[in-house]
């Protein structure tokens, strides 16, 4: 049903709205919804917000892609576990910027377990695209983490080439050379 409307991910937040991680279906639901390849997106907040509650709900839905969204820095540990128990777990960067986070996170569970989140339009992008520009990570890790993961989650080829030549603001922040520009918007 959802494919054939082109659907590839849907959010659940079942916390924000009372439904208990043992509710009827709820696992069964899930498991359509991983086998039809359609990626599950949850905030933090959305599962409960504690590690306890978190496991209740991933425990359900294991035959399922998840992406956990809006982890921040202090909640570090619980990632870690969760990733740790559930390999079909995924986590974006927005509010996860932590020292050296990207590195910890490729080497421990792999770079195509981790995807870049900008926090638009609540946070600036460009503390986010520089967490993944300047990781200590191999280039094919940068590059899955950057929009190749999230691609291939939900079930794209890839991400576009990027035409650098007509968009030097693009190569400018990597080279070791300082900017002679202004930075502007992304979209520019």
């Amino acid at each position: 049903m959802l494919q054939g409307e082109g659907v590839r991910a849907v959010r659940f937040e079942p916390a924000l709205f009372g439904l208990p991680p043992e509710a009827p279906k709820w696992g069964d639901f899930a498991d359509r919804l991983g086998m039809a390849g359609i990626l599950i997106t949850a905030s933090w907040g959305g599962l409960g917000g504690t590690y306890d509650l978190a496991c209740r709900y991933l425990t359900r839905w294991r035959q399922a892609a998840v992406l956990l969204l809006d982890m921040n820095w202090s909640q570090w540990r619980s990632l870690m576990l969760l990733m740790d128990d559930f390999p079909f777990l995924h986590t974006e960067l927005s509010n996860f910027q932590a020292n050296r986070a990207v590195e910890t996170l490729a080497a421990r569970f792999g770079a195509q377990r981790v995807c870049f989140g900008s926090g638009m339009p609540y946070r600036a992008a460009g503390a986010a695209r520089a967490f993944i520009d300047w990781a200590r990570v191999s280039p094919t890790e940068r590059a899955l983490m950057a929009g190749g993961n999230l691609a291939r989650l939900l079930g794209r080829s890839g991400v576009g080439p990027v035409n650098r030549k007509s968009r030097p603001s693009l190569v400018a922040p990597r080279s070791p050379k300082p900017t002679d520009a202004l930075v502007r918007a992304l979209s520019s």
